[in-house]
C-alpha cells in the first residue's frame, strides 16, 4: 500500500512514460504492470502545447494517476527505489555536424563525452 497526498494506491509501482517506441507499447506496459501511477515530464509535454494533447488523451485513457517527480517532497523521494528495466530499452541517436562550421571547444567536449559512452 502506498499513500501519497491523502490518496491510497494498492500498487507501489510508478511507471515512467518516456522512451516507449509507440503509444500502443506504453498502453501494454501500463496494463501488464498493474501500476496505478505514471510519471510524466510536465515540462516536455507543456512545451508542446497543442501537440501534447494527444499524449494527455492517451494518459487519461490509461486510468492512472499522473505524478510529476518534482511534486514529491524530499522525504517522500527517499522512499522510492529506481530500478532499470530488463531487458533495457534502447534508442538510437545521431549527431550531425556541418562541414562548413568549425567545432567549438564546448562541442568538442560533448563529442568526447559521447565517445566514452559508446
Amino acid at each position: 500500500m502506498l499513500d501519497l497526498y491523502g490518496k491510497s494506491f494498492a500498487s507501489r509501482l510508478l511507471l515512467g512514460t518516456a522512451q516507449y517506441p509507440s503509444p500502443e507499447s506504453l498502453k501494454q506496459a501500463v496494463k501488464a504492470s498493474g501500476t496505478e501511477i505514471v510519471t510524466v515530464s510536465l515540462r516536455r509535454e507543456s512545451a508542446r502545447a497543442l501537440t501534447g494533447q494527444g499524449f494527455w488523451a492517451l494518459i487519461e485513457g490509461l486510468g492512472c494517476s499522473v505524478l510529476p517527480r518534482m511534486s514529491l517532497r524530499a522525504r517522500e523521494q527517499r522512499q522510492f527505489v529506481v530500478r532499470s528495466l530488463k531487458p533495457r530499452l534502447y534508442r538510437k541517436l545521431a549527431l550531425v555536424l556541418r562541414r562548413d562550421k568549425p567545432l567549438t571547444k564546448g562541442l568538442r567536449e560533448v563529442i568526447k563525452a559521447i565517445g566514452t559512452l559508446i
